[in-house]
């Protein structure tokens, strides 16, 4: 059987992660993990598919049993990745995606956990300002502030094992095949 393996899939918000992960998730071999949140679901998002959403007290109390890989606070939700799902996953030989943000990674870097990590990047900071404007789950304040966080992720971009930029999906993810396969991951 296959070792499995983390990666984690990182870059700011309005980049395209989500979709890129989707297109990733068509690769025999390859699965996602579930991502716990606080935060409101929106309107297209299913539990225990996009995330599991929890209230404020469910994900302390599974924060001091130790449920999580890692955890991190992002404009005033928790976010975390549930333990159990994903060390099941690698011990059956999967790689199993971690769509975290760079805090996230920094925690699974700490952990010292097995992993292969890509940093997602915009084609510039003028088409990340447009495509965060376009959401309609954004107000205008919340893509500011956003945007300003992405400059700081953006900066952290050299701790990844590689960057990928996405100015076309199916471009960025044959690129991140191709990483994955010459560095024996897949």
């Amino acid at each position: 059987m296959k070792k499995g393996k983390l990666l984690i899939i990182s870059g700011p918000s309005g980049v395209g992660k989500t979709t890129i992960v989707r297109d990733l998730l068509k690769i025999d071999g390859i699965v996602k993990s579930v991502s716990a949140t606080t935060r409101e679901r929106r309107h297209q998002e299913t539990d225990g598919r996009d995330y599991y959403f929890y209230t404020k007290k469910q994900f302390q109390k599974g924060l001091e049993k130790g449920k999580f890989l890692e955890y991190a606070e992002i404009f005033d939700n928790l976010y975390g990745t549930p333990r159990e799902p994903v060390e099941d996953a690698v011990k059956n030989g999967k790689v199993v995606i971690l769509e975290i943000d760079v805090q996230g990674a920094n925690s699974i870097r700490k952990l010292g956990l097995d992993h292969f990590s890509i940093f997602v990047l915009p084609p510039n900071i003028d088409e990340l300002n447009r495509r965060l404007t376009k959401r309609h789950s954004e107000s205008p304040q919340d893509a500011e502030r956003r945007l300003k966080i992405a400059k700081d992720e953006i900066s952290q971009k050299d701790l990844y094992n590689a960057c990928v930029v996405n100015d076309d999906v199916s471009r960025a993810v044959a690129e991140i095949k191709d990483i994955l396969i010459k560095d024996g991951i897949l």
